[in-house]
């Protein structure tokens, strides 16, 4: 269970992609989650890829001095939510 869970969710800002899914965090003790967030009706693999990679860059770039290890699934889990998925 989430120790406490955050309101805010970041959306990508590349004009391409742009609020077309968010992240939303949630806080566990000593670790930050990540769940995507569809906003379209179908989701696909490079809309999936591009929120997750976009924001571990960003982390990396900008606040690399703030964790150690950073990862993304290859696949949705249960607490991302999609719409009907496409290849």
């Amino acid at each position: 269970n989430p120790k406490e869970s955050q309101p805010a969710e970041i959306t990508q800002l590349l004009f391409q992609s742009a609020f077309k899914a968010w992240l939303r965090p949630t806080i566990y003790t000593g670790r930050l989650t990540m769940n995507f967030l569809s906003g379209q009706d179908v989701t696909t693999k490079p809309l999936y890829a591009v929120y997750h990679g976009r924001f571990i860059e960003s982390m990396l770039t900008h606040c690399d001095e703030l964790f150690n290890a950073g990862a993304a699934t290859a696949l949705p889990t249960n607490s991302d939510v999609i719409t009907k998925r496409a290849a």
